[in-house]
């Protein structure tokens, strides 16, 4: 056998090369590419954790705002049914219940008589509220109401005596202090103060459908404007009504019968109205009016069975003077001056 030349074994070499390079490569190739895929498939699963991982925070946050909804709406809705429970069984909390000496700042209405020993029944503290006495009464423990209250006198030749000033130290039933548009009503009573009601510094007050008894004075309007007295009933007390330093206001269409000492007396008021008023036998005079007291309407009363005058500009006063008018329609009996009476 001749040997080979290097050629022919340079070209065996070659196809062996060929063989291994069709089979080796590719598969060292795949198995490499494969680590490549998992090694970038591993942080897409780490994002699918954390994904996966803030779908189910949300999910439970979701869950704990869905709860604590639910409890929100279970809370809201069993108090809503211990309000309409406590509304059927008459307990209303919110309804203003009133006790002795209190500063109210709401409505109120009285459930309950009020027995106060002393001091002051009830306080407004608050403006455009409602004190509605319900048929109940604000009684006091005082020793109140069978005297006159404190006051100086004016004298003339007739021998009257007048109160032109008044002492207003004491309690009241219902004190108005430094307040807007408080109305008082309610078909009860008020008894046994110095003063039954105080309207002090204050306006648009109100006080209707009321008995006052056996107080010093029955209702005071002090330094106020705008009051008004109608519809009462005052027996028994030292002066049914006083106004004060008070203008623009209207006593009218009350029952003011047996008071101890006047009925109806304005001090230094002016531009009020008195009208319509029935008085009888409430001591000196049914109706006063001092020296300063200036432009009132006094009409349409039914005056008698007072001691020193049915009517009383001022004892005697021509009414010129300080400007009071009395209508042509007082029926009364008596007055100073004369020629008030129908």
């Amino acid at each position: 056998m001749e040997p080979k030349s290097i050629a022919f074994y340079t070209a065996v070499a070659v196809s062996i090369l060929a063989v291994l390079s069709a089979t080796t490569f590719p598969t060292m190739a795949q198995a490499q590419e494969t680590d490549t895929q998992e090694t970038q498939e591993q942080p897409e699963q780490e994002d699918n954790d954390v994904v996966t991982k803030q779908t189910d925070s949300e999910s439970n946050e979701d869950v704990k705002d869905q709860t604590d909804s639910q409890e929100g709406e279970s809370n809201s809705a069993n108090s809503n049914d211990n309000a309409a429970a406590s509304e059927r069984l008459g307990l209303r909390p919110n309804s203003g219940i009133a006790s002795c000496g209190q500063v109210v700042t709401q409505d109120v209405t009285l459930t309950s008589d009020l027995n106060c020993d002393n001091g002051d029944g009830l306080i407004v503290g608050a403006s455009d509220i409602t004190i509605n006495l319900n048929g109940y009464s604000i009684t006091s423990g005082d020793e109140t109401g069978s005297e006159s209250p404190t006051t100086t006198a004016s004298g003339d030749e007739t021998g009257s005596e007048s109160p032109t000033t008044t002492d207003y130290d004491g309690s009241s039933g219902i004190l108005v202090a430094n307040a807007e548009n408080v109305a008082i009503s309610g078909l009860g009573e008020i008894s046994g103060f110095s003063r039954g009601v105080t309207f002090l510094g204050s306006s648009g007050g109100h006080l209707t459908d009321v008995q006052l008894a056996n107080n010093d004075i029955g209702a005071v309007m002090a330094s106020s404007s705008g009051t008004e007295i109608s519809r009462n009933t005052f027996t028994n007390n030292g002066i049914a009504v006083v106004s004060d330093g008070s203008n623009g206001g209207v006593t009218a269409f009350n029952q003011i019968v047996a008071n101890l000492r006047e009925g109806i007396l304005l001090i230094g008021s002016s531009d009020n109205v008195v009208a319509a008023n029935n008085m009888y036998g409430n001591g000196a005079n049914g109706i006063y009016l001092d020296p300063m007291s200036q432009g009132n309407n006094i009409d349409y009363n039914t005056v008698f069975g007072h001691e020193t005058a049915d009517l009383n500009n001022a004892d005697g006063m021509p009414t010129n003077v300080n400007q009071n008018s009395f209508g042509d329609n007082n029926n009364c009996g008596t007055s100073l001056p004369g020629g008030l009476c129908r």
